[in-house]
């Protein structure tokens, strides 16, 4: 049991190596597992939890267009092996670069998805729907959407200079989460990792660009704890509770 559990620890941090915004977890931010960032919290993902349907208001038939494009895109993510089951090189002989390999296929899998399946969420959901259904996305990629979501860095009007400060604050949070020892205490260590970079990218803000980040956020909503699924089938974007930094 504690080789096992010593196994699961280790692949977790390899994926969050591999993918910062993995990370992003409580309102206070800091370690979660539901995923977050841009990969892991697009439109597409988060439209299959039902929480987020019943908050968009969706209709019986939207739910069912939502449902037809969902096993395509969480087919296309999962890949070829369904994706869970080829983690870790068979039990007992978890293999860390084998699995950091393989997160990384996948997250690069999940962001051609999203480039494919978001927008047809889009041709589902009316205007309200969808302008709601954006502030969740941002609410549950937390800090992460300043260095993944290029329409939060558009609105607000990153410069060159923040964009490089971000970059190297996300790069240094990899580094150390990468570097963590496996086993007790590991999940604490993260967790303060993931504080420290939420203070580092909220501190690039100016006032203006804080009151604006709170703004495409929307009213707080409280998503339902679970890892990636939380959907009606069982998605890539489920969470726990709460939509990341909200300074």
């Amino acid at each position: 049991m504690a080789r096992s559990y010593s196994h699961w620890v280790a692949g977790l941090l390899v994926l969050l190596a591999v993918s910062p915004a993995f990370a992003q977890g409580r309102r206070g931010g800091g370690f979660g597992m539901g995923g977050g960032g841009a990969r892991f919290a697009s439109p597409m993902a988060l439209v299959q939890i039902d929480a987020v349907q019943s908050e968009l208001g969706m209709t019986e038939e939207q739910k069912e267009q939502v449902s037809t494009i969902a096993e395509e895109y969480n087919t296309a993510i999962r890949g070829e092996g369904g994706g869970r089951g080829g983690f870790g090189g068979g039990q007992g002989n978890f293999d860390p670069e084998e699995f950091r390999q393989r997160a990384q296929e996948m997250a690069t899998r999940a962001e051609e998805a999203n480039k494919k399946y978001s927008p047809k969420v889009a041709e589902i959901l009316d205007e309200a729907q969808m302008k709601r259904l954006n502030q969740l996305v941002v609410q549950r990629q937390g800090t992460m959407a300043l260095a993944e979501n290029a329409e939060v860095q558009a609105s607000l009007k990153l410069t060159d200079d923040q964009k490089t400060k971000i970059k190297e604050a996300v790069d240094q949070y990899q580094e150390k989460i990468g570097n963590i020892s496996f086993g007790q205490g590991a999940f604490e260590e993260m967790r303060e990792l993931g504080e420290t970079r939420d203070s580092d990218l909220m501190a690039v803000l100016t006032d203006d660009q804080k009151k604006e980040f709170a703004s495409l956020k929307g009213e707080e909503f409280e998503f339902p704890r679970g890892g990636f699924g939380g959907g009606r089938r069982g998605g890539f974007g489920g969470g726990r509770r709460g939509g990341g930094d909200n300074n």
